[in-house]
C-alpha cells in the first residue's frame, strides 16, 4: 500500500519483491505492507524525489503483526485492514459471508474498495487518444503512430506485444476475437489480425468514402462512425462493406451494449 497527498494505491508485489508505481514529485509519502503467508507487516515515511527521478524504497523488516491491535478482533490488524483495504470495524467487510481472514487465507479477498489511483501505467510511442480492452489484451490507438497493443494478464503491468503502424491517423480502436478495428482517418478502416500479436499486421485496409472518427467490433463486425455523418458496416474477416446507414451528422463513437448499438453525433 502506497500513500502520498491523499491518494492510495493498492497492489501486489511481483514475483521478486518489487513494487512499482507513477507517483507525485517532492511529496511525503507512506508506505506499508504485508505477507499473508507469515502474517508479517512493516511500514516507513518518506519523501519521493524530484520529477523525473527514480524513488528508491526503504527495505522493511516484516515483523509479526499478530500483536497489533484489531478493532473488530477478526485476527487481521487494523494497520493490515488498512493495507488490504478492508475495514477495521467489521469482521466481514464486503458483507459475503466469509470472513475478511477467511478471504485473505484463501486468496479470494473482493468486492472491497482499493482506493484511488495509477496502479500501473505504459508509455506508447505516439499520442494516445483511445483505449479498449479483451480479454488479456489492451489497444491503444496512439495517433500518427499507430497502435500498441499490451497484454495484461492476471493485472501484470501492461507489457507491450505489438506495435503496428498504420496508414492513416488512428482516432479509435475496438477488439473483437483475433481482430483489432482501427479507426484510421483519412484512410478509412484498418483491420489489424492479433492471432500472433508479435506478428500482428495489417490484415485489410477499406477506405469508406471520409474520414473513420469512431469504431465498435461486434462479433465478426466492425461498425465505423464517418465524418460524413455515415455509419458503415464492415466485415472483420474479409474487410468487405457489408452496408452502411446515414445519420446527418458526423459520428464521433459507436458502442455496443448487448443487442443495441449506441450512435453519438454531433
Amino acid at each position: 500500500m502506497f500513500e502520498t497527498n491523499g491518494t492510495v494505491v493498492r497492489g501486489l508485489t511481483s514475483s521478486s519483491g518489487t513494487f512499482r508505481r507513477n507517483t507525485a514529485a517532492d511529496a511525503d509519502f507512506f508506505f506499508a505492507q504485508y505477507d499473508s503467508a507469515t502474517n508479517t507487516y512493516a511500514d516507513a515515511n518518506g519523501r519521493t524525489r524530484s520529477n523525473g527521478e527514480v524513488t528508491e524504497l526503504p527495505s522493511l523488516p516484516l515483523q509479526s503483526a499478530a500483536d497489533l491491535p484489531d478493532t473488530d478482533g477478526d485476527g487481521l490488524a487494523d494497520k493490515v485492514e488498512f493495507v488490504l483495504g478492508t475495514a477495521p470495524n467489521s469482521r466481514d467487510s464486503d458483507g459475503d459471508g466469509i470472513s475478511d481472514l477467511a478471504e485473505v487465507q484463501q486468496g479470494i479477498l473482493d468486492n472491497v474498495s482499493q482506493g484511488a489511483g495509477i496502479v500501473a501505467s505504459a508509455d506508447t510511442p505516439g499520442t494516445a487518444v483511445d483505449v479498449r480492452a479483451f480479454d488479456d489484451l489492451v489497444a491503444v490507438a496512439d495517433s500518427d503512430a499507430g497502435v500498441t497493443v499490451f497484454n495484461v494478464f492476471n493485472g501484470m503491468n501492461p507489457t507491450a506485444v505489438a506495435q503496428v503502424n498504420t496508414p492513416g491517423n488512428a482516432s479509435a480502436v475496438a477488439l473483437a476475437g483475433r481482430y483489432l478495428a482501427v479507426a484510421d482517418g483519412t484512410e478509412g478502416l484498418a483491420i489489424v489480425d492479433l492471432i500472433d500479436p508479435p506478428a500482428a499486421h495489417i490484415a485489410s485496409q477499406r477506405s469508406l468514402g471520409a474520414s473513420a472518427l469512431a469504431v465498435e467490433a461486434l462479433g465478426g463486425t466492425a461498425f465505423v462512425g464517418l465524418e460524413n455523418g455515415e455509419l458503415a458496416e464492415v466485415d472483420l474477416a474479409s474487410g468487405g462493406v457489408l452496408g452502411q446507414q446515414t445519420f446527418g451528422a458526423a459520428v464521433h463513437d459507436v458502442r455496443g451494449v448487448g443487442d443495441d448499438l449506441y450512435v453519438l453525433t454531433a
